[in-house]
């Protein structure tokens, strides 16, 4: 799972990671999406036993992810987002199946400029067409896109939010592509799913106070007669004075 992101007694949670491939070598247990702020998706090719099979959003911050078609299901469940929640893989035929689209994301313009946190990242897939039917990440992209695999070939790798365009803040990666054909069904190699992009603590105050920060990484914005502090990574403390 993504870290909690945390401003005294506020908690953004971190974002729940997406199932495992089910193959010889995984559980049951780990083709089932995890929960968090946004939920996971559900792994590909699962035997997915009983239970829950996405992971569940937590209420006021974030949605389920999605889930198979039916059970097996070679594809994989899209990533929940803020503002929707993960869609489930399409089939459960593999020359047909179609990794989830992640859910969307929400907009907020606290920098001045409106941008697109939390989007769920789409579901990877196996299939056997020569046709990308991973899922596109969420909010038109801003989520990454899932990976696609297409026997034995690696056609994308888990869509990376730091080499796509409309990568935001809190959006999760996309899924991995799912068998790569090597050895056995026991030993297969599965190819990984890309990072989420990390979170963001943001405050904005009017200009008349000042902020400062020890321990955190930060950046510093003028909107209007506000200022604007971005915090982008480390743990510490922020102190507010008037200027």
């Amino acid at each position: 799972n993504g870290s909690n992101s945390v401003l005294g007694s506020l908690t953004a949670i971190g974002g729940g990671g997406g199932g495992a491939g089910q193959m010889a070598n995984y559980t049951i247990a780990e083709a089932h999406g995890k929960d968090g702020g946004s939920g996971g998706g559900t792994g590909g090719y699962g035997n997915y036993g009983t239970g829950s099979l996405f992971g569940s959003g937590t209420s006021g911050q974030g949605n389920d992810g999605g889930g198979p078609t039916s059970n097996p299901n070679y594809a994989a469940g899209g990533g929940g987002g803020a503002g929707s929640a993960g869609l489930d893989a399409s089939s459960s035929i593999v020359s047909l199946d179609t990794g989830g689209d992640g859910g969307d994301g929400v907009s907020n313009d606290i920098t001045g400029t409106a941008v697109i946190y939390c989007a769920g990242g789409g579901g990877g897939t196996y299939t056997t067409t020569n046709t990308a039917a991973q899922g596109k990440g969420g909010s038109n992209g801003a989520g990454g896109r899932g990976g696609f695999n297409y026997y034995g070939t690696a056609y994308a790798g888990g869509g990376n939010y730091s080499d796509r365009p409309g990568q935001t803040p809190g959006s999760g990666g996309g899924g991995g592509g799912g068998w790569n054909g090597a050895g056995s069904w026991a030993f297969a190699n599965e190819y990984d799913g890309a990072a989420g992009a990390d979170g963001r603590v943001i405050i904005r105050i009017n200009s008349a106070y000042s902020a400062t920060f020890t321990g955190v990484t930060v950046t510093t914005t003028t909107v209007d007669d506000d200022t604007v502090y971005e915090c982008t990574g480390g743990t510490g403390t922020v102190t507010f004075a008037l200027v």
